[in-house]
């Protein structure tokens, strides 16, 4: 048995606690294991970040690459308060551009447009899909980045193998190179981080900056990790999270990490990494989840994530905005956003945010949990729209001086549609602000037709109307409800010919946010199938 005793020791400069470990073996003979601090910083929630506009990219080229179709991973420069952005996703060059003051509207036009303060510049130097031992270049598949950083003047940076492990197998993940993009020879990589090289796809993505008073505590400066891309079976489904300390790349050969969160295809406890069609998607993850942002916030102990999650039931196929066509052809799930191309569909989507407590993540340091074990203590929809773009968002950026963070929609600039320009999402860090003392509970209804009616906990009842079944449409029971209130949402009457069901329904108000997730599909059961049919019975 393992019981946990707080040790009447505290340190409230660095606001830690320490705690002893009792283990006892057969026949009640104890010992105590080392100390292990836990921070007391507060968590982050919803309304910690507060929306406070957006700013769009220009259009154009700068020098080798344009903002068209960009991927979008960012990281904040301090010396020029600035962000570092990759651009065009086939070319994966780097630029620097400044950061207007963000404006919140929903006219898009009226946003401000940052400035290049740096042209584009291939800031691997030819070597992104050098990933193999030795520096070998992998077939079969490509490098694009993962992740950037600026770290003690350098822009340290990440390269994976965007499908499967490649030929000869990915071994290598992170580079550095020099903050003058213009200059050529300061590319140094690609290096291995982590002993296990079948373990790169969990590492070679996101990255963040730990603060000073965790960084002992989790066991280095920089989190890195990767996961919720191509072939799951090679990352993590889920976010991932392993320190180390970029100092030692290219000095120590494998550059040593501590794993701290990920979650293997044999430990996959956010989800089913091998769904059937039509299960119900998780809250936490699926195999249409996309996370391309990390970022730990000074003053706080949660560590976040950013990216877009799929909230309808598993499909694997083609996709179609017709509900006529759902399964005809090439197998056609309905998905109008078309993100994905034959591949798992599961709309509608949100960008959202999960949040875990950097406590946990130190139990597994110091061996008391797996990183597998580690759930998200809140997950919450983030307050701007997904945009159906075959690349992956939700890159974030984070200024100290100013506590703002920075999180990139991928296509979210939809006043150009021919360029599919990113949008920077703005958020002012604010760990003194209250949240709301009522919240409301929301949804999404897709393929109804007629009218539907639910009920809130069998009182709160509202009803939904569609005219058509490619309509998508929001809906919002009429009361408030507390912060800690259970909600269960059911039918109580469906549309004429049709059956609906309820997804992620049920649950509890803890992120001091809206619940937004639930998600009301409809099919239609007025298609009779004829004697003798053997197949399946599209609806």
């Amino acid at each position: 048995m393992l019981f946990r005793k707080r040790s009447m020791t505290m340190n409230l400069m660095t606001s830690k606690k320490k705690f002893k470990f009792v283990s006892c073996l057969i026949g009640f003979i104890c010992f105590l294991t080392n100390d292990i601090v836990f921070a007391e910083d507060p968590l982050i929630y919803a309304n910690n970040l507060n929306y406070v506009g957006a700013f769009r990219l220009p259009v154009g080229t700068f020098g080798a690459s344009s903002f068209s179709y960009a991927s979008a991973v960012i990281t904040f420069n301090p010396t020029n308060k600035s962000l570092f952005i990759v651009g065009h996703d086939q070319n994966q060059m780097v630029s620097e551009v400044s950061i207007p003051e963000p404006v919140n509207s929903a006219n898009l036009s009226s946003l401000k447009v940052a400035t290049v303060l740096q042209n584009f510049s291939d800031i691997t130097e030819g070597n992104i899909s050098n990933l193999a031992s030795g520096g070998v270049k992998i077939s079969g598949t490509y490098g694009k980045l993962g992740g950037l950083l600026v770290y003690n003047n350098k822009l340290i940076g990440t390269s994976y193998s965007y499908y499967g492990v490649g030929s000869p197998s990915v071994a290598t993940s992170h580079f550095t190179s020099g903050l003058n993009l213009s200059t050529l020879g300061d590319f140094k990589g690609m290096f291995q981080v982590g002993s296990d090289t079948s373990g790169v796809s969990f590492r070679s993505g996101f990255m963040s900056l730990v603060p000073e008073s965790m960084q002992t505590a989790l066991g280095g400066p920089v989190l890195t990790g990767n996961g919720c891309i191509s072939v799951v079976s090679r990352t993590s489904a889920g976010p991932a999270a392993f320190a180390f300390d970029p100092a030692n790349l290219g000095v120590v050969t494998p550059v040593p990490d501590v794993p701290l969160l990920y979650y293997p295809v044999t430990n996959s406890t956010l989800g089913n990494p091998a769904p059937a069609l039509g299960e119900p998607s998780s809250a936490y993850w699926s195999l249409s989840t996309r996370i391309k942002g990390m970022m730990m916030i000074p003053g706080s102990r949660s560590l976040l994530y950013f990216g877009y999650h799929g909230l309808g039931p598993y499909c694997y196929g083609g996709s179609t905005g017709d509900p006529a066509l759902i399964g005809t052809v090439n197998d056609e799930c309905y998905d109008p956003t078309g993100v994905g191309g034959k591949g798992p569909h599961q709309y509608p989507y949100i960008y959202q945010a999960w949040a875990y407590d950097t406590n946990d993540l130190i139990a597994v340091k110091a061996g008391q949990k797996k990183p597998w074990d580690v759930l998200p203590y809140a997950v919450w929809k983030l307050p701007f729209d997904f945009v159906g773009v075959d690349i992956y968002g939700g890159s974030a950026a984070y200024d100290p001086s100013t506590q703002r963070l920075y999180i990139a929609s991928t296509g979210g600039d939809t006043s150009n549609l021919s360029n599919r320009l990113p949008l920077i999402h703005v958020f002012q860090v604010d760990m003194t602000r209250l949240a709301s003392s009522s919240y409301k509970v929301k949804g999404t209804v897709i393929l109804m037709k007629g009218n539907l009616t639910l009920k809130n906990n069998g009182q709160d009842e509202i009803a939904v109307n569609s005219d058509n079944r490619a309509n998508t449409i929001n809906f919002s029971f009429m009361k408030y409800y507390m912060p800690g209130s259970d909600y269960n949402v059911t039918i109580s009457s469906h549309p004429e010919n049709q059956k609906c069901a309820v997804h992620r329904g049920r649950g509890t108000i803890n992120a001091n946010s809206d619940i937004e997730s639930i998600l009301i599909t409809c099919e239609d059961t007025s298609i009779k199938a004829p004697v003798n049919f053997k197949g399946t019975l599209i609806k």
